[in-house]
C-alpha cells in the first residue's frame, strides 16, 4: 500500500507481515508479537521526524536509515513502499537508504528502488538448504521460491553493486554444515 505525507504506511514502518498468517509464517520469526507495543501505523511525517532527531544527534548521529521490517502483500513485496519512503527521505535529507526486503517477484521492483534513491539492498536468503526452507520458512518457500531469492540477489548485484547488495543467513537452525556451504558459496 503506498503512503504519502500524513497517510499511513504498513509493512515496513510498523508490525505487519503477510507472511504472519500460520501456514506462512516464518518460525523463528517474532514481529506479530510485537503489535501491541509498536504502533501498528505510522506517517511519513513521523518517520521523516525520527529521522532527522537521529541524524542530528550530537553524540551518535545516524549515518543511514533502515527500511525493513515485515512483508507487506504484493509481487514488490514492499519495493514499493520502500522506494516511496527513499524518495521522500531524499527529498529532506542527504542520507543513505538502506532497503531490506523479501525477495520481489520481479526485477523491475529492484530496478524501482534503485531509482527512488536507495543506495543498498538487502534480500535476506536466511537459510541455505532447500530442507530448511521448507521448515522454517514456509510461506517464502512457497510464494517466492528459493531460486527466485538467488535470482533476485544476482540482479541486485547487477544493479547495486556487490558491495551494496547483502543477504543473511541465519545461523543454528539449519544443520551447521548447510549455512557454511552458504556462506562460502555466496
Amino acid at each position: 500500500q503506498l503512503c504519502s505525507g500524513d497517510r499511513f504506511c504498513y509493512g515496513m514502518t510498523g508490525t505487519y507481515c503477510w507472511f504472519w498468517k500460520s501456514e506462512r509464517r516464518c518460525l523463528y520469526c517474532s514481529i506479530g508479537l510485537n503489535k501491541d507495543q509498536d504502533a501498528n501505523q505510522k506517517t511519513i511525517k513521523q518517520l521523516i521526524e525520527v529521522l532527522g532527531v537521529a541524524i542530528s544527534d550530537p553524540v551518535l548521529p545516524a549515518k543511514h536509515i533502515l527500511l525493513g521490517g515485515g512483508t507487506p502483500e504484493g509481487d514488490d513485496m514492499g519495493a514499493i513502499l520502500a522506494s516511496q519512503l527513499c524518495r521522500e527521505i531524499k527529498k529532506v535529507y542527504n542520507t543513505s537508504c538502506y532497503v531490506m526486503i523479501s525477495a520481489p517477484l520481479k526485477n523491475e521492483y529492484i530496478d524501482l528502488l534503485r531509482d527512488s534513491g536507495a543506495d543498498e539492498l538487502g534480500i535476506n536468503l536466511e537459510f541455505y538448504s532447500e530442507s530448511a526452507w521448507e521448515q522454517f520458512i514456509p510461506g517464502k518457500n512457497k510464494y517466492i521460491g528459493r531460486k527466485r531469492y538467488f535470482n533476485a540477489l544476482e540482479y541486485s548485484v547487477k544493479v547495486f553493486g556487490p558491495i551494496n547488495t547483502r543477504s543473511i543467513l541465519i545461523v543454528g537452525l539449519e544443520q551447521p554444515e548447510n549455512t557454511i556451504e552458504g556462506a562460502v558459496s555466496l
